[in-house]
């Protein structure tokens, strides 16, 4: 069988540069992304902590280098709240009150 057809031509689609990509979106790009994220995510981090009160921040710190565990924790807000003082740094710096509130 012989084939009378002259020679075939095969025609692609042609390809853009920016489609031809993985994503399409520059790897720089995606970084200054990540770190204006990280930037947004540490800036509302940090004035969060601002607004909490120092004398939280004390007992927190205080109760933990303490070792006391978080049902202790909670106990001592609990006896502070019940004493009626504002803050439950006063009864972590007492060593009277901690056995107080822990003896309950």
């Amino acid at each position: 069988m012989i084939q009378d057809s002259g020679p075939s031509t095969l025609f692609t689609p042609a390809i853009d540069a920016a489609s031809s990509s993985g994503f399409g979106v520059s790897p720089i790009l995606l970084i200054v992304g990540g770190m204006l994220l990280i930037g947004v995510y540490l800036s509302y981090v940090l004035r969060h902590r601002r607004n909490v009160d120092p004398r939280e921040l004390a007992f927190r710190k205080i109760s933990r280098k303490m070792g006391f565990s978080n049902r202790q924790i909670n106990l001592l807000r609990q006896h502070a709240i019940s004493m009626g003082l504002s803050s439950p740094v006063g009864v972590v710096m007492n060593p009277r009150l901690i056995t107080q509130a822990l003896g309950e």
